[in-house]
């Protein structure tokens, strides 16, 4: 879980730091939507996809006689300290993220209704207008635009302003940010999602101005209703309105060209940025894959049994301390790794069928058996005997899966 949420956020700072020196710099609002969008959901999934490497894997996992040993030393005392604990308290941190985020976001949502249901309202030909009692700058929120009451009687709304906020209706800006606002909720811990989200919201507001100053007579009255609103307390967390972030940077943009060529090179840029964030935040990259795949296949149990000697993975043993040593190898691997069962047993001739007994009753007790109380590591009589060729190394193996 760690690394994932090291991906995550490495990677959104990536396609986030490339947007603001790339892409926020030219005049392309709606392959921006798509992007800023496209990186959260990429920066959610990736770590999670994963690559196998298309070159040819090692010896060592084509061969299974020759997976390499993992040599391990008896540590001199057993761990007592549990991860329990710690996977219960970020369990509870999560969770309680979770409930406050997602409290917020209900909570947002009643205002709103309350605020539609509770004032005013005059139906328009594509929208809805909701007089508020109070004073407040226009803002918008799916297909309603809310006005100060006041201000729309004594006829101070400004056409300008009307057209930018049925820009957000058409545009459906509201979907962006309810998307984003539920993502929050469960991945409330990424702090670059805190920053994409205003991204976003900039962003909104050029497409917006895109298509209002399509309509207006004279580019300097739309720009000075920009400057006046400027200043003005942002009215909610879920709605778009005009006076987000009325920065030098939006005004110059309204009027701002941008050639074909920047366009161009930059969306090369991109491409070359999702490559990389592609081959370096998935889940097991492609030299790592190879590399993983023979880790995974080298964790085998070699247990090798003579009357005078059992040896578990090279550490010498008793049949009394088999389950302990068992145990302590078996403690860092996986329930799916237990689970392959991964045994290479070499049985020497002189072997009795007592010791046999001993020693399935000891693996009785370890996470091999799991649960299995007939469960047996050696067979009383192997289906299969081999005696060591002459000049040659000892690979005779008994394997069971």
């Amino acid at each position: 879980m760690g690394i994932y949420v090291i991906k995550s956020i490495a990677c959104l700072l990536v396609l986030l730091g490339f947007y603001k020196l790339a892409l926020a710099q030219i005049k392309i609002p709606h392959i921006n939507r798509c992007y800023l969008m496209g990186s959260i959901v990429f920066s959610i999934i990736i770590p999670l996809v994963t690559f196998s490497g298309a070159t040819q894997p090692s010896q060592s996992i084509l061969l299974d006689n020759h997976i390499p040993h993992i040599f391990k030393e008896l540590p001199t005392q057993i761990k007592t300290s549990s991860p329990v604990f710690g996977g219960y308290w970020l369990t509870s941190v999560y969770l309680l993220g979770i409930i406050i985020f997602g409290v917020r976001f209900i909570i947002g949502l009643i205002n709103l209704k309350k605020s539609i249901s509770y004032h005013e309202k005059k139906q328009a030909r594509n929208h809805t207008k909701v007089l508020i009692s109070t004073q407040t700058a226009p803002y918008s929120f799916l297909q309603y635009i809310f006005l100060s009451k006041h201000d729309f009687e004594q006829g101070h709304i400004a056409k300008e302003v009307l057209l930018h906020e049925q820009a957000h209706i058409d545009q459906k800006h509201s979907l962006d940010i309810l998307f984003v606002e539920l993502l929050q909720i469960f991945f409330w811990w990424n702090p670059m999602i805190y920053w994409i989200k205003g991204a976003i919201k900039l962003n909104h507001e050029f497409l917006a101005d895109q298509q209002a100053i399509k309509q207006v007579a004279h580019l300097t009255d739309y720009q000075e209703v920009l400057l006046y609103y400027s200043g003005s307390k942002l009215p909610h967390r879920l709605t778009s309105n005009i006076s987000y972030s009325l920065t030098k940077k939006r005004i110059l943009m309204i009027s701002e060209k941008t050639s074909k060529k920047r366009i161009i090179v930059r969306l090369l840029g991109l491409v070359v940025i999702l490559f990389v964030c592609l081959y370096s935040f998935n889940k097991k990259t492609w030299n790592q894959s190879k590399i993983t795949a023979s880790i995974i296949t080298s964790q085998t149990l070699n247990i090798e049994v003579s009357q005078q000697q059992i040896l578990v993975n090279k550490i010498a043993t008793t049949p009394k301390e088999f389950t302990q040593t068992l145990n302590l190898i078996l403690a860092d691997w996986s329930k799916k790794q237990i689970g392959l069962r991964r045994l290479n047993i070499q049985l020497k001739e002189d072997i009795s069928q007592a010791l046999i007994q001993q020693l399935n009753k000891a693996a009785r007790k370890t996470p091999l058996a799991h649960s299995n109380a007939n469960y047996v590591l050696i067979p009383p009589k192997p289906s299969i005997a081999f005696r060591k060729p002459k000049n040659s190394a000892p690979i005779i193996k008994t394997n069971f899966k």
